[in-house]
């Protein structure tokens, strides 16, 4: 299936509802940790796709984290509140190590990732969140 998803544009993949769940709660119970399905899914695809690579030293797992759901501004404001972090992995790391290293990173996306503060002073300084839309673009 892998040499042939080479010469495809996109591959599709399935995985029932009841693989997703044993897959967290088993990656949950071994980080001894609160996992997400997505942190759990993206970890074992990580895994499973490095297997196939001639050098996996340097694999990066680059995940998109959207902060504006923790804040008060609308979803549809741009922004720097998406921002793509790098996780990165080892051919001998586990995959509920990896999955538990995307929900560390997750959960840190404030503190290191991403300068709310100062993007809410910045938007206090432009008339507060009535006025956004005059200074942050929309779609």
């Amino acid at each position: 299936m892998l040499f042939q998803a080479r010469k495809k544009s996109f591959i599709k993949l399935y995985f029932s509802p009841d693989k997703l769940r044993r897959m967290k709660q088993s990656f949950a119970q071994k980080a001894n940790q609160a996992l997400s399905t997505n942190d759990a899914l993206c970890a074992h695809l990580c895994s499973w796709i490095s297997r196939f690579e001639e050098n996996p030293l340097n694999r990066k797992i680059a995940i998109a984290v959207n902060y504006r759901n923790k804040t008060a501004i609308d979803n549809q404001a741009l922004g720097n509140f998406v921002e793509t972090v790098q996780i990165p992995t080892s051919p001998t790391s586990e995959r509920y190590q990896i999955a538990q290293a995307i929900r560390n990173a997750v959960d840190t996306f404030a503190e290191q990732h991403l300068n709310y503060f100062a993007t809410c002073d910045y938007i206090e300084q432009k008339g507060g969140l009535r006025k956004i839309s005059r200074f942050v673009n929309n779609c």
